[in-house]
């Protein structure tokens, strides 16, 4: 900033001060080296201004009254652009502070679906007995039925041993046709429940079809 000074000296206004000299180097010196367009772009019109200031003064006359208008004005510029420049910077770091990092956005995790406790396995009829029924070549058998936790229906399948003639329904008693007169049979009920569930009971006592 001498160089003010060596143009002020050109004419009788008296040179600034020293601290008059620190306080415009203060002031260009604010702004840091990553200063953006618009802060160069003040300090430029500031540092024309006081220039301009100073070619005044070689052409204003000598008196000291005019001296000391010329120091008034230049550290009222220097004052002000001390101003702007600590609001400008002042201000972008309140900004930069309140808004902070951007955030990266977060994925959600996949929730797992967690499997249900197995079906509970099917217990086998129980309790089986046969006994002639009221037509010739027919046994009716009868059965405990299985407690199913799950509630889902249970059909029952009877078979007779041997020669395998059957008989299907959903309840205790179940009757079995077909059978050969004078025959012993033994018969074994088969409950199948949903999800494949099943299970067999043990057979029955012997019984001799009519």
């Amino acid at each position: 900033m001498g160089f003010l000074n060596d143009l002020l000296r050109g004419s009788k206004v008296a040179p600034l001060s020293t601290e008059q000299l620190a306080a415009l180097e203060r002031a260009a010196r604010q702004a840091p080296s990553g200063a953006t367009g618009l802060t160069r772009t003040l300090l430029a019109l500031s540092l024309l201004t006081l220039v301009g200031v100073g070619l005044v003064a070689l052409l204003v006359g000598n008196s000291a009254a005019a001296g000391d208008t010329v120091k008034a004005v230049i550290t009222a510029l220097t004052a002000s652009l001390a101003t702007v420049l600590g609001f400008y910077f002042g201000a972008k770091t309140v900004t930069d502070t309140q808004h902070g990092a951007p955030t990266t956005p977060t994925t959600p995790t996949p929730v797992k679906e967690t499997p249900g406790a197995p079906t509970p396995g099917l217990g086998a009829p129980t309790g089986v007995t046969a006994e002639r029924g009221p037509g010739p070549g027919s046994v009716v058998v009868t059965f405990v039925e299985p407690m199913d936790p799950s509630g889902t229906p249970i059909t029952y399948t009877v078979t007779s041993e041997p020669q395998g003639h059957s008989g299907t329904g959903e309840h205790s008693p179940i009757t079995v046709s077909g059978l050969g007169s004078g025959t012993a049979y033994r018969f074994r009920v088969h409950a199948a429940a949903a999800g494949g569930r099943q299970a067999v009971s043990d057979p029955s006592a012997e019984v001799i079809a009519e």
